[in-house]
């Protein structure tokens, strides 16, 4: 054996290689002696390879399969949803594990774990996957069973444990239908009870939906219900003791008909079970030592499978025991001592103990619950003690001593086991004395290991805890407690359920590459910790980058990251913390407070981090424990988030409403979805009208409808549209709007809906025009003043020669009254002249107080041999006798001007009209926006109306310029308008004109009134 090659020489030259297909006849062997299903998938999905167990199970041939590809095997459906995403994983060299139910022909539905390996090549790339499929029906049924007996069990002891906390029959009842409802999936469920006497049902609890209990008129008298009967169906169940299954709905319908009397309220139970397809009615009679005791009825929109029928029919012998119990309640009183021993024999371990020769005895199931073997070890109090866990023991044993001592009839108590593998069970224990002739002879009793009953009970108690903060935050929320307050709440609550001492929240703002701290709570020695320290604000921001690189470091097992030594603390700490400087604060502070357990919980949206709670501990915790943390902190985070949410879209809703422009949000069919409350304002109509109504339906002015058709052509091109139109306010003004109109898309680019934005530009275009008629007339008036500058030079020389001539000639010839004509027309010139200075500002104002309604006054008077008879006239004085300071010469000629011109627009008018109102006005929004040259303060407003054939709108522009009249040649120069705005421009006043072709004109005239 020590030579070069040693024993397997011999071996060598007599072995003969096996031929590829050998080795593959082999290899086909192998894979049909196995009962997996078993087959291998090229890339170009197709079967290369599959065994016998995988065609037998399809009742196909190898033939068959081979070759051929998935989707025509299992149909494109199956193949496109399950098959080919798995396979596609598979290719990228990952191997997938995943167990589900398959519809097997022959067998029915089967469950299975399927596996799909990747093969890689001499390459390294995957050139066929294997799928294996191992059925593991038996395994889940079992387990499944398990699930439903455990759920059963769970049902019987929680109807158990209110039976001995003395609940109502109703309330017994109730807990019961509605879990019965839940394990079976029931529409309906109900316990009648036989009344022999009056050979009627009287029904325990009736429960449907909730959302249709109240529509149904059924009542739950026992007046009311029937169908227990000679000939009933339900007396027939009972007579038979046998469950029927009704799977036919007009056999529902007649024992339906047969509970009441009530034909509405039987009709109306039928119709409703018509409407929720209600196809299958259960029928489990109640009977117990030949007592019948009643029903048992579910009704579902599915057939009953014999398992549930099976399950039922085990879960109908508790209730029996419980009706039982109900029924002979006043027997258990009677003999309350021997029924309760028997009951809890008859499910627990008993035991005996004679207190004259202290024998005590245990059956087979104290001993299987102490784990004692019974040919070994010798029952006695002492070896019972030695369980007792060292905590209960001294108070299980002076329990006992005393309920001897003081004579105590029975004794319960529940007490913990500890066990030699330092597990803990849950005991319950009842205790029953015995006397003879006075004297305490022997106990007797059971003992019941409820420790599966107390986990479930602390674990539903801690879901029901947990349910309850969840439930608490909700409320919180909408009762609109602010998101401060609701943090504190979480902290309060999540420190009775878990052994936290720090809640810390980071959350991130749009665009921002930091968690920025937005709440933090500690134990008050924490705080003081932390005011010793001189910088903590290194708490106060951890980066995106180190917070991603902190959870894929210690977060690879889900979002929980969870660090319970020191080591791995400091380690995750200078992640977060890289600044040399910043670690050093943090980890001796951290250090000082003596964390030892962190839990890192992330806030996504969607892939989006937006944030992380952070909780701390001061004690060591099992990680499986704060891993249960995942959906309290999960709920909490959306509680967090929907308030974060909710108080951004507050703050927007706020911002919109206070808009000054009008912004409407209306779906791709042009209806208002929400409109704020400038409108309002802008057009004065109510939003509350507005809404559900139509942008294309909505007219405000007189526009041309293709010009809004042009709009809603344009938007719904998906292009926005901006521009300027009018539009006419509730009180009839005309509003001048700047609107846009913009389509919101979805991302695969369909319209959602348009969001338009009206800006009222009414005063901003009516300033525009102000400026730009003051500034044509200040240029004008420039030029008129130069003008008249000049040409009174001229006229002052011309009027000299002609004074010169006319003294030298004689006042009797023509040549004097020629010179006396020229002179006239000079001094006419001269007029003129004067008129273009006051345009220009060329005179100055005399100011003194003037009143207003005696100017008026005083100028009707001096015109009224020019006012025809026809024409009415009018002063309106509502300015309460306010006085104006101002030159009156001025003023006179102003408003005799303004007064001359109404007259004359109304002389040839039968029903003429001239009416001049006053009154003092406060410069104001509203004003500003008709009347933007205004400025703040008080004015008096004068307002000249005539009825008369009003200005042309051509004419518009250009009556306030030099030498423009709309008058007749020869009986106007054009200047009065023009000497009018010089000297209200003189007094620092604004005049105002309005005209309707054929309706009449308003002059408005503005000043200071301070």
């Amino acid at each position: 054996m020590g030579k070069k090659g040693g024993i397997k020489a011999p071996f060598r030259g007599n072995r003969k290689k096996p031929s590829r297909e050998e080795i593959m006849k082999q290899y086909e062997f192998l894979l049909d002696i196995s009962d997996t299903y078993i087959s291998m998938i090229g890339r170009d999905y197709t079967y290369l390879i599959t065994n016998e167990a995988f065609c037998k199970a399809l009742n196909l041939k190898k033939s068959d399969v081979a070759g051929n590809t998935p989707m025509r095997i299992w149909g494109q459906d199956t193949f496109q949803k399950i098959i080919k995403p798995y396979l596609d994983e598979s290719f990228k060299s990952r191997e997938i594990r995943y167990t589900r139910w398959f519809e097997v022909p022959d067998k029915g539905d089967r469950f299975f774990e399927v596996t799909f390996r990747p093969h890689l090549d001499n390459k390294g790339e995957v050139d066929f996957v294997l799928v294996s499929s191992r059925d593991l029906t038996d395994q889940e049924k079992a387990r499944m069973q398990l699930q439903q007996q455990q759920q059963d069990l769970e049902l019987v002891n929680t109807v158990n444990r209110l039976y001995s906390e003395g609940k109502s029959e109703a309330d017994i009842t109730s807990v019961l239908i509605k879990k019965i409802r839940v394990l079976f999936g029931a529409f309906a469920a109900n316990i009648f009870l036989a009344d022999d006497l009056h050979a009627r049902l009287r029904p325990l609890n009736f429960f449907l939906p909730e959302e249709e209990a109240k529509r149904v008129k059924f009542r739950f008298s026992a007046e009311a219900f029937r169908g227990f009967g000679k000939g009933s169906y339900f007396r027939y169940v009972l007579q038979r003791k046998k469950v029927v299954n009704i799977t036919q709905k007009e056999r529902i319908r007649r024992v339906i008909r047969e509970l009441t009397d009530d034909n509405e309220a039987a009709e109306s139970m039928i119709a409703l079970l018509e409407k929720y397809d209600v196809s299958s009615m259960l029928v489990v009679p109640l009977v117990k030592d030949n007592d019948s005791l009643g029903v048992l009825g579910i009704a579902r929109d599915k057939p009953f499978t014999e398992e549930e029928i099976e399950r039922i029919k085990k879960l109908g012998y508790q209730i029996i025991v419980v009706l039982k119990r109900i029924k002979e309640e006043y027997r258990l009183k009677q003999n309350e001592q021997s029924l309760e021993e028997a009951q809890r024999i008859s499910l627990l371990g008993d035991w005996s103990w004679n207190l004259q020769n202290n024998k005590v005895r245990w059956s087979r199931e104290f001993y299987r619950i102490l784990e004692y073997d019974p040919r070994r070890d010798k029952p006695s109090i002492r070896l019972l003690s030695r369980r007792i866990h060292p905590e209960d023991r001294r108070k299980v044993l002076q329990k006992i001593s005393g309920s001897i001592r003081k004579c105590r009839k029975r004794c319960t108590d529940q007490f913990r086991l500890l066990m030699p593998d330092g597990t803990v069970k849950y005991i319950s224990s009842t205790g029953i004395l015995e006397y003879v002739d006075d004297k305490p002879r022997r106990w007797h009793g059971t003992i019941h290991d409820i420790t599966s009953l107390k986990e479930a009970e602390q674990k539903l108690l801690h879901q029901t805890r947990e349910l309850s903060l969840i439930n608490r935050l909700n409320l919180e929320l909408n009762k609109g407690t602010s998101l401060e307050k609701i943090n504190q709440i979480f902290y309060g609550l999540i420190r009775e359920l878990y052994p936290i001492s720090h809640l810390i929240i980071f959350m991130r703002e749009p665009f921002d590459e930091d968690f920025h701290l937005v709440f933090s709570a500690m134990p008050d020695d924490t705080r003081a910790i932390l005011k010793k320290d001189n910088d903590t604000s290194v708490f106060y921001t951890v980066p995106v980058r180190g917070f991603k690189e902190f959870r894929e470091r210690f977060g690879q097992d889900g979002p929980l990251i969870i660090l319970n030594d020191p080591d791995q603390m400091k380690e995750g700490m200078n992640i977060l913390f890289p600044d040399d400087e910043r670690n050093r604060s943090v980890v001796n502070i951290l250090s000082e407070i003596g964390l030892k357990s962190q839990l890192f919980y992330p806030v996504m949206s969607g892939d989006d981090l937006l944030g992380f709670i952070n909780l701390n501990s001061t004690e060591v915790q099992e990680r499986e424990r704060l891993k249960n943390l995942s959906s309290v902190l999960g709920q909490a985070a959306m509680v967090f988030l929907k308030k974060i949410a909710e108080d951004e879209m507050q703050r927007l809703y706020n911002a919109i409403e206070r808009l000054n422009e009008v912004l409407i949000i209306s779906d791709s069919n042009g209806t208002i979805l929400y409109i704020n409350r400038a409108v309002e304002k802008i057009l004065g109509y109510e939003r509350d009208r507005l809404t559900g109504k139509n942008l294309r339906t909505m007219r405000f002015t007189e526009e041309d409808p293709a010009f809004y058709e042009s709009i809603w052509n344009t938007v719904m091109q998906g292009r926005s549209w901006s521009g300027m139109h009018r539009l006419q306010h509730k009180n009839g003004e005309m509003v001048m709007t700047r609107s846009n109109v913009t389509p919101i898309r979805n991302d695969e680019g369909d319209i959602l809906y348009f969001v338009t934005i009206l800006q009222d530009i009414t005063r901003e275009i009516a300033l525009e025009q102000y400026m730009q008629r003051t500034h044509k007339l200040e240029m004008m008036g420039r030029f008129a003043g130069g003008l008249a500058h000049d040409f009174n030079n001229i006229l002052a020389t011309i009027m000299g020669y002609i004074d010169m001539v006319m003294d030298e000639e004689d006042r009797e010839s023509c040549r004097y009254r020629y010179l006396n004509k020229a002179k006239m027309s000079g001094k006419k010139a001269e007029e003129v002249i004067r008129k273009l200075l006051t345009f220009n500002r060329g005179v100055d104002p005399q100011l003194e107080p003037v009143d207003m309604t005696s100017l008026l006054r005083e100028i009707f008077a001096l015109l009224k041999p020019q006012i025809p008879r026809h024409v009415e006239t009018e002063i309106g004085d509502h300015s309460g006798g306010a006085e104006i300071t101002a030159d009156p010469a001025q003023m006179r000629q102003v408003f005799l001007n303004l007064l001359s011109n109404a007259i004359y627009a109304v002389r040839d008018k039968k029903n003429g009209r001239v009416r001049v109102t006053l009154e003092v006005l406060e410069a104001s929004g509203k004003t500003n926006r008709k009347y933007p040259e205004l400025k703040k303060g008080k004015w008096l407003c004068v307002r000249i109306t005539d009825n008369g054939e009003g200005i042309p709108p051509e004419a518009m522009d250009k009556v306030f310029d030099p030498f423009y009249t709309t008058k007749p040649v020869g009986e106007g120069s054009g200047m009065g308008l023009s000497v009018v705005h010089g000297i209200l421009r003189n007094h620092n006043g604004v005049i105002h004109l309005e005209s309707n072709p054929g309706k009449g004109t308003v002059f408005t005239v503005f000043l200071p009134a301070e």
